[in-house]
């Protein structure tokens, strides 16, 4: 089977999550591919036994095609040689354009719910992360007209789509209510994370005793209401050491809006705001830092929730979107992101609490170990090969 992928975004200087996403599923699906290329070749008694995986069988026969919009993919980024790369080229309508190339392969992977408008591949599967644009008011009539025109095709891809992955259940219900797909069209697929922690230390200035944030710069990511929730735990526990560490990059308004309110509540000698760092720099941090806080108001897919738990770090998160799923089973304390005593109360747990503590570390660490990106290739390739 010819297994076909649309890259993009691809070749971004700093990848945001969604390029992140596509660019390790990508990687852990041809993987898969290589490592059972590799295995002794398999009898037919073994594979009547079941002794082997069916979906390992029958990925020993795909190739992969990797579309781009502009750039071409060099030799060496993905394993092995089953796998080529065609550029469609820019502008717009360019996946219309590129449809007839399309067609060579049997099914189509698209990373964000955008098919080509006036036509689609032989099969085609959609992932969906989440529809963030819908949860905030629109700044101005086009911003307004832009999302209206992104909803309007989001839905029109879905439901020409033959199948869906949500990233999690919480964009699943939101595909359902949003744009009225049926349920059975939908599978969620959880993705994986990069261990951070498995990587080398590399130090950085950082306060002695400090709570962690991570995250772009965003309304969405709600760190106005970090940094209002941790000037509450301030005021309330005059004698805590604890400080702010704020790591990703942002500009603008809402940049702004952060540097007021921290002068406002006098507390800009407690806030630090890192910009983009390094995977190994941020393995220090994540091993050095009281807790990860994290009420994001809405999120397809919660990496550094993730991140954190797997290096012994305890979690502060939101009992909201796909945050809840990733926090459950006392693996986080969960908290109502537009509550900000709930937030300043949860830091103050974490800092006084040594069982609580000790329980997220040991349950994060677990509800980590449930998530790979091996896994989600390997589900993914059961849906692929179960052409539904």
């Amino acid at each position: 089977m010819k297994i076909g992928i649309v890259l993009h975004p691809y070749g971004e200087k700093n990848p945001a999550g969604l390029a992140r996403i596509i660019f390790e599923l990508t990687k852990a699906l041809i993987a898969a591919s290589e490592e059972d290329v590799k295995t002794e070749v398999f009898t037919s008694t073994e594979r009547r036994r079941n002794i082997v995986p069916s979906y390992i069988v029958a990925d020993i026969q795909n190739e992969y095609i990797i579309f781009t919009k502009e750039k071409q993919i060099p030799a060496g980024v993905f394993p092995g040689n089953r796998w080529k790369s065609i550029v469609l080229g820019g502008g717009r309508f360019w996946l219309d354009r590129g449809l007839s190339q399309m067609q060579e392969a049997d099914v189509v992977i698209f990373n964000t719910p955008i098919l080509p408008f006036f036509g689609k591949p032989k099969r085609s599967i959609v992932i969906a992360l989440d529809f963030a644009y819908q949860f905030f008011p629109s700044r101005g009539v086009c911003d307004y007209f832009k999302h209206a025109f992104l909803k309007m095709y989001h839905g029109y891809s879905l439901r020409r789509a033959s199948s869906i992955i949500a990233i999690s259940e919480a964009t699943k219900r939101d595909i359902i209510t949003t744009y009225g797909i049926p349920a059975e069209k939908i599978r969620v697929i959880y993705c994986g994370f990069k261990n951070i922690c498995a990587l080398s230390r590399v130090s950085i200035t950082a306060p002695e005793d400090f709570f962690l944030f991570i995250g772009a710069l965003k309304e969405r990511k709600n760190v106005v209401g970090v940094v209002r929730a941790f000037a509450l735990y301030r005021k309330k526990n005059p004698f805590a050491k604890e400080q702010l560490l704020i790591v990703g990059h942002g500009t603008g308004a809402y940049r702004d809006e952060l540097e007021r309110i921290i002068n406002e509540e006098k507390i800009s000698e407690l806030v630090t705001f890192v910009g983009q760092i390094s995977d190994e720099q941020l393995s220090f941090l994540y091993q050095k830092a009281r807790a990860l806080v994290f009420p994001s108001f809405i999120e397809g897919f919660g990496f550094p929730v993730l991140e954190a738990m797997a290096c012994g770090l305890p979690v502060i998160t939101s009992n909201t979107s796909s945050l809840a799923e990733l926090g459950a089973y006392n693996s986080a304390l969960l908290v109502d992101p537009k509550n900000l005593e709930a937030i300043a109360e949860a830091m103050r747990t974490i800092v006084n609490d040594f069982n609580i503590r000790s329980l997220l570390i040991a349950n994060g660490k677990k509800r980590a170990d449930n998530f790979s990106w091996e896994k989600m290739a390997r589900e993914f390739l059961q849906i692929i090969q179960s052409n539904k």
